[in-house]
């Protein structure tokens, strides 16, 4: 079986299919509503924890928030950059249309 394309986050943790472990919840950035594309990751995150998303660590230990915001804010664009990181024990992609899927690993 093969890595998921692009699983990789600072630590170059690599994720197999067989580990994923829940379905996805997925939601698609909207600057007017959500702010920052930051700020829709942390609601799609918060949105597959609910009991627990407190106890989440803070986004930034994974990734770069202002070069996510950067990437992912220009209007202007009609293709984007797919993304794919994990944190804590979640795999988080960001695909070309800007739409976020989370996906809980074991």
């Amino acid at each position: 079986m093969a890595p998921i394309e692009g699983a990789q986050s600072r630590s170059a943790t690599v994720v197999w299919e067989r580990d994923i472990t829940m379905p996805s919840r997925q939601a698609v950035y909207e600057p007017e509503t959500d702010g920052t594309p930051v700020t829709a990751i942390v609601r799609v995150l918060k949105d597959a924890t609910p009991t627990d998303s407190a106890t989440l660590p803070p986004l930034f230990d994974s990734i770069d928030p202002e070069a996510v915001n950067a990437l992912y804010s220009d209007d202007d664009r009609t293709e984007y950059p797919r993304l794919t990181f994990t944190h804590d024990r979640f795999l988080v992609t960001i695909d070309r249309t800007r739409r976020i899927t989370v996906r809980e690993i074991r």
